[in-house]
């Protein structure tokens, strides 16, 4: 199960209800041993683990022990050596240069680029807590820019570019990236 954080109260009791009717029905057919793995990016740390585990047992059914749990840590970027300030040209530039390029070429080559550009690492500190506006963002990562359009225009560039740059298919992008846009009316 994806998102195990959202299992929880009277849905969550529902939620365990319809998987034990599942695996009644799985195991009619089933030769072997039948495996439950949940995810979520925001349940535990390692220091929850065993919480964790009698979560999954309620949730599942399943035995389960702390040393099932696996959890992770995020590892903060460090400037390299040798790295510098693109600039917001450059972006534009580059993602144009790119654009046509098959997508694991693409991702090498942006990946070659942007993993010696210091605004990256900006962008790393700058997004580290809560979700931040773009505007915002901006004006940290692109200090040195004093029109905000032209700013915003490059953080962009450097966002997609960032998000495509890989050293290779199996690899994770430099800034796995979300936008989200809220409206009002």
């Amino acid at each position: 199960m994806d998102e195990a954080h959202t299992y929880k109260g009277a849905s969550g009791t529902e939620i365990a209800f319809l998987l034990r009717r599942l695996k009644e029905r799985i195991r009619v057919h089933m030769q072997g041993n039948f495996h439950c793995i949940a995810t979520s990016a925001t349940l535990g740390s390692e220091d929850a683990k065993e919480g964790l585990a009698q979560f999954a047992q309620k949730l599942f059914g399943e035995p389960f022990r702390a040393e099932d749990v696996v959890t992770s840590h995020r590892i903060h970027p460090q400037i390299p050596d040798g790295a510098r300030l693109l600039s917001p040209d450059r972006y534009h530039a580059l993602n144009e240069e790119t654009r046509d390029l098959p997508e694991e070429e693409r991702g090498k080559r942006l990946y070659e680029v942007l993993r010696q550009d210091t605004r990256l690492y900006h962008l790393y500190d700058s997004l580290q807590g809560t979700p931040q506006l773009l505007g915002n963002i901006s004006g940290k990562v692109f200090q040195d820019v004093t029109d905000p359009r032209a700013a915003e225009a490059a953080l962009i560039d450097m966002v997609e570019m960032a998000a495509a740059a890989k050293p290779s298919r199996d690899d994770a992008a430099l800034l796995p990236a979300r936008y989200h846009l809220f409206l009002k009316s």
